[in-house]
């Protein structure tokens, strides 16, 4: 899990990689999530994909 303080619109970028020798396959599915209450309270992020990149992007508290 990778953790970063939360911001309104803030975008990530969702990816994989491979190791030691293992080329990754293409990035099926993601399921990511934030909170502004350290991990208490979770909201699903949406995830979207543009020219064949995938990311998220959170929303302020109170926003969906």
């Amino acid at each position: 899990m990778k953790t970063l303080p939360a911001t309104d619109g803030q975008t990530i970028g969702l990816g994989v990689t491979g190791h030691a020798g293992y080329a990754s396959g293409a990035l099926k599915s993601a399921k990511p999530s934030y909170a502004y209450d350290g991990g208490e309270h979770g909201t699903q992020a949406r995830a979207a994909e543009t020219g064949g990149r995938r990311s998220s992007t959170t929303r302020g508290p109170g926003r969906r």
